[in-house]
């Protein structure tokens, strides 16, 4: 619901597919759900939907052509189609599913696509075994890459599972987009760069004197890693305001509201935002106000932590994830706030847990 909200709020040209068989594993969808028709769920958020039947590919490609065509011209829009599975959840699944051996039967002779199409006469007989052919070819050169590729290296598990060394200098590390200062110069109008200067200047002020808090430091280390790479970007919860520790403070005025994202409360929404950005070559900074609030992101972090391991290595995942953990001298954060996140996240290969006891670890660590 979120994900329809944000794309109609913004107009995305998003296509929201759903693929229907009409049942989980063996649970049909009318027994769990109060509305089967999945197209019709996205009207309250401005988002309209289309369903087709999936075992008409004629239909299916018109159809989704026209939907398509929209999404480029007009906003998001949601495609239902409409499908049988011929076969089991999964090989492990059984294939006497409850009530459906008289239904696969007659899907398998009525409903199944491939014949449908087969059947409709626009091909000839000697072109379709071409096709068949052409697959075959794809699929034996698929199946062989995938034998012939090396198993991954012994040692990548260690690199994702354990903390970089404690002496690792980052200060090394490559600007992200070439002419990094020339483009945030021109981004970036004489009063926001006035504004973020005196934000910088007050910052380093806190550090020289020794009133810097956590909070403040890492807020220092965000400005000026968004100064020094366009890339970076940053998500979080009241962002404008600061949000809880004025940890994004000042991120939006300087920035704007594309690469500083005021968020709705909903962590899985704006973490799955920032794992996009990190998939396109971008920096994604996610702010949780406090950490446990990640729960309700989880899978979104334990993709982010995977990852690199799961594509092979052809991509990275530069996300940084940063909440308050714990509890504070001057805040009363309760048991539901107070909870250590890193307990929930530390089975969860390739993502790095920091913590910080002073502003300068703080700042170092961001």
């Amino acid at each position: 619901a979120e994900c329809l909200n944000a794309a109609g709020k913004e107009n995305l040209p998003i296509l929201f597919v759903v693929i229907d068989n009409g049942r989980a594993i063996n649970t049909f969808t009318p027994d769990v759900a109060q509305n089967s028709e999945v197209f019709t769920q996205g009207a309250h958020y401005g988002v309209p939907g289309i369903k087709v039947d999936g075992g008409n590919l004629l239909d299916t490609m018109r159809t989704g052509r026209a939907v398509v065509d929209y999404v480029r011209k007009s906003g998001p829009a949601l495609l239902q189609i409409h499908t049988y599975r011929l076969t089991g959840h999964s090989p492990a699944d059984p294939e006497h599913e409850r009530g459906r051996k008289a239904e696969k039967k007659w899907a398998r002779a009525e409903a199944d696509p491939i014949k449908l199409f087969e059947a409709s006469g626009l091909l000839t007989q000697q072109e379709m075994d071409a096709v068949q052919e052409q697959v075959k070819k794809q699929m034996n050169e698929v199946m062989a890459f995938a034998k012939a590729s090396p198993e991954p290296p012994a040692e990548l598990a260690k690199q994702l599972e354990f903390p970089d060394k404690a002496d690792t200098d980052y200060n090394g590390r490559p600007v992200a987009y070439p002419d990094a200062d020339a483009v945030t110069a021109r981004l970036l109008s004489p009063a926001q760069r006035e504004g973020v200067d005196k934000r910088l200047a007050t910052l380093r002020g806190k550090a020289a004197d020794g009133s810097m808090s956590i909070g403040d430091a890492v807020n220092l280390a965000i400005l000026e890693e968004m100064l020094r790479d366009p890339t970076t970007v940053i998500h979080a919860e009241d962002l404008q305001a600061g949000s809880s520790y004025d940890i994004p403070a000042f991120t939006q005025q300087t920035f704007g509201k594309l690469r500083a994202a005021d968020e709705i409360i909903d962590e899985g929404h704006f973490m799955g935002k920032a794992l996009g950005e990190g998939l396109n070559g971008y920096r994604p900074i996610v702010e949780l106000m406090n950490s446990n609030f990640g729960i309700y992101g989880m899978a979104e972090l334990s993709s982010a932590g995977n990852t690199y391991a799961t594509t092979g290595g052809q991509f990275q995942m530069p996300m940084t994830v940063i909440g308050a953990g714990g509890t504070a001298p001057n805040q009363a954060l309760g048991a539901e706030h107070s909870q250590p996140f890193h307990a929930y996240v530390m089975g969860i290969p390739g993502l790095k847990i920091c913590t910080a006891s002073s502003p300068e670890a703080a700042y170092g660590i961001t």
